[in-house]
Formats: structure tokens, C-alpha cells, sequence
């Protein structure tokens, strides 16, 4: 973070599950993580070259858009609520441990215009509990309910954003 002109909304935190007004104070930044926030930074595969390389090689081999975003949680915490994203999903575990709740779909293929915020959240249990462990990778398909909580250590992953087309884009 030293070495990058960080801001919003590239750079932002998020605690119980929500996210945290923004601010340009650096001794905030320090503040939140001392708190117990989850730093995310967004568009990582435009600042750190190894990563650009591998969201480059995705995006030859899949055929789709990629983006990349880190997630830094310390020990025991949840970043977000549990909600769905409108493109797919891998995330990569770098370090630490991250326990991951995956709920099946409630809105079949969701566009960009239909965020989880505005649906119902599903009651049933998950479909899939796991723990991501360093070089682990998991893959949620889009529009299926998903949080994730750390484990007994700070965690680090990489969230991987798939832009796959949809009919919609067929039909433009």
C-alpha cells in the first residue's frame, strides 16, 4: 500500500458485513485494520504485474473480460453479508484459511442491473461449506449466495471476476 496511489473506490474496508464510508486519510486506513475491517483493493491486475499476467492468461483461455480484487480479513471476521455477484466468481486463497458458505441461486443468470441488495436472500441452508486453505481455488457461479468468514489467522485471497456474456449480449 506504500507504494500505490490508492483511493476510493479502488481502495476500500468493510466490517459485519458492511462497507465503510470512504476516507482519504492514510491513519484511517490503519485505524480500520486495527479494528478488525477487511481491506479489499480493486483492479490488483492493474498494479501488480504477476497478476496482470495471470488475469491476461484467464482472459485468453476463457475468452471473457477478467478483473481482480484482494481481500484482506483479519482472524475471525466476515467481510460482507452474504450476497450473490452478476459476473462468475474464482477465488484464489493466498494465505491463511477462509471459510466459505455458498447458497444455490434465487434470480437464474443476473445482469449487472439486478444486484443482490434488491433480492431475497435465501433461508435454506448452503449447499456447500468449505475451507480455502493457501492454494486453494473455489469457483461461484453467478447469482449463487456466497459469504465467506476467517479462520483462526488473517486471510488473504484474490477474487477473480468473470465477464461472461449472457443472452442479452447475444440479442445486442
Amino acid at each position: 500500500m506504500n507504494y500505490q496511489k490508492l483511493t476510493e473506490p479502488d481502495l476500500r474496508f468493510s466490517t459485519e458485513g458492511k462497507s465503510l464510508p470512504e476516507t482519504r486519510d492514510r491513519r484511517d486506513w490503519s485505524d480500520r485494520l486495527r479494528q478488525g475491517a477487511t481491506l479489499i483493493i480493486n483492479g490488483v491486475h492493474q498494479r501488480v504485474p504477476a497478476v496482470a499476467q495471470l488475469a491476461a492468461n484467464l482472459r485468453c483461455d476463457i475468452g471473457y473480460e477478467t478483473h481482480v480484487n484482494l481481500y484482506c480479513s483479519p482472524a475471525r471476521q466476515q467481510g460482507f453479508d452474504c450476497h450473490y455477484d452478476t459476473h462468475d466468481v474464482l477465488i484464489l486463497q493466498i494465505d491463511g484459511e477462509k471459510k466459505w458458505f455458498v447458497y444455490r441461486e434465487t434470480v437464474s443468470y443476473p445482469t449487472s442491473n439486478m444486484p443482490s441488495s434488491k433480492q431475497l436472500q435465501l433461508t435454506e441452508p448452503p449447499y456447500l461449506e468449505c475451507t480455502l486453505r493457501a492454494g486453494d481455488l473455489l469457483y461461484i457461479p453467478r447469482g449463487h449466495w456466497h459469504y465467506a468468514v476467517a479462520c483462526e489467522q488473517p486471510s488473504l485471497h484474490l477474487t477473480v471476476g468473470i465477464e461472461c456474456q449472457t443472452g442479452l449480449d447475444w440479442l445486442g
